[in-house]
Order: C-alpha cells, then sequence, then structure tokens
C-alpha cells in the first residue's frame, strides 16, 4: 500500500511535470494535466477491480487513504502548477470547498458499502451479482453520455 500511495503521489505527478515539459502543452493544458496525475484514483477503479475480480479491498483502502491525502495534496501540486506555468492573467487556485466535496463524494459511497458488508454481510453476498451487472450497465451509460456529450458539442 506504501510503495502504491508513493506511486500515485509522487511518481505519477513528477513523470506528469516531465511530460508536459517534454511536450511543450499550452500552460492551461499543463495545469490541467498536474491536476489530473494528483487526483486520487476513485470510484471507477474499485469498480474495475471489483469487476474484474481484483483485490478490491486493497483498491478501497488506496482509494480512502488517497482521497484523505489528497485533501491536502491536490490544492497544493494545483496552485503550484497554476503558480510554475501561470495560465492565467489573474491569482486563481483550487477552492478547498470544492476539495472537500470531492472528498465526500468518493468517501461516503464506500463507507456506505463496508457498513452494510459489515452489519448485513448475507445480503451484501445476495447483493454482489445484481449490483455488479449494474454497475456494468451505469458505466456503459456514464462512458455513452460521456461520448455524446462531446461528440455533440
Amino acid at each position: 500500500m506504501i510503495i502504491a500511495l508513493l506511486c500515485q503521489l509522487i511518481l505519477l505527478p513528477a513523470i506528469c511535470f516531465g511530460l508536459v515539459l517534454l511536450f511543450q502543452l499550452p500552460p492551461i493544458l499543463a495545469v490541467g494535466m498536474m491536476m489530473l496525475a494528483a487526483s486520487p484514483g476513485g470510484t471507477t477503479a474499485n469498480l474495475y477491480s471489483h469487476l474484474f475480480r481484483g483485490d478490491v479491498a486493497l483498491n478501497i483502502s488506496l482509494t480512502a487513504v488517497n482521497s484523505v491525502i489528497a485533501v491536502v495534496t491536490l490544492p497544493i501540486i494545483t496552485n503550484l502548477a497554476i503558480a510554475y506555468f501561470n495560465p492565467f492573467d489573474d491569482q486563481l487556485g483550487l477552492q478547498w470547498s470544492k476539495a472537500l466535496e470531492v472528498f465526500a463524494i468518493v468517501l461516503l459511497p464506500v463507507a456506505l458499502g463496508m457498513i452494510v458488508r459489515h452489519f448485513w454481510a448475507n445480503f451484501a453476498k445476495a447483493m454482489d451479482k445484481p449490483v455488479r451487472i449494474a454497475s456494468i450497465i451505469i458505466l456503459i451509460v456514464v462512458i455513452a453520455g460521456a461520448v455524446a456529450s462531446n461528440w455533440i458539442c
């Protein structure tokens, strides 16, 4: 878990920074890339781990810990990228309220799932297959919606 966290928190942003410099991206894209590299994995990563029978407990643990850490690291990396690449004329930074909002969106569903599994283990086990099927359908709908919205624009 420590190795995975170090890779996501240090190595990934460092590689991204190198690629941004190598390909000489425009400042606004450079900041966006740095934000993406600094963002924690989310529920989609947990979903893929679940669908392909990976180590879901490890994945959820990484998501939870990284989401807590990202409340601090994401604004720091974003503000450093904004300061370095200077894509805006005025001062602009990541809002802490938005960081907390993302934190809640990622951790609340995980916490709810852990509570259900702890207190109603038989129900959680019985719902494994229906939830897996629903997850695939929701994922397909989200991907189709994203593609359709970008296709139309």
